[in-house]
C-alpha cells in the first residue's frame, strides 16, 4: 500500500553521548562500543534505521515531533 505510518522512536544515551563528544555519526568501533561511558543504544540506533530503509528525523529539546509527520518522505 505505501502509506506513511508515523511512529515514535525513542533512544536512550543521546546525553551521554553528547557530553563525550560524539555524534550518532560517530564511527561504531569495538573500542567505542564498549566504553562503559557511552550507551551503545545511542550510536546504534539511527544507522538501525537506515540499514532497515526507514526515514527519520531526529527532535531534540524543545522540538515539536508532530512538526515533523508532515514531512516528504
Amino acid at each position: 500500500m505505501g502509506a506513511p505510518i508515523p511512529i515514535l522512536v525513542t533512544g536512550r544515551g543521546y546525553s551521554k553521548m553528547k557530553e563525550a563528544g560524539l555524534t550518532p555519526s560517530a564511527l561504531r568501533e569495538r573500542d567505542l562500543l564498549t566504553r562503559r561511558d557511552i550507551d551503545s543504544v545511542a550510536l546504534l540506533t539511527e544507522p538501525t534505521l537506515e540499514a532497515w530503509g526507514v526515514p527519520f528525523e531526529r527532535c531534540e529539546g524543545e522540538d515539536d515531533p508532530f512538526s515533523f509527520i508532515g514531512a516528504d518522505y
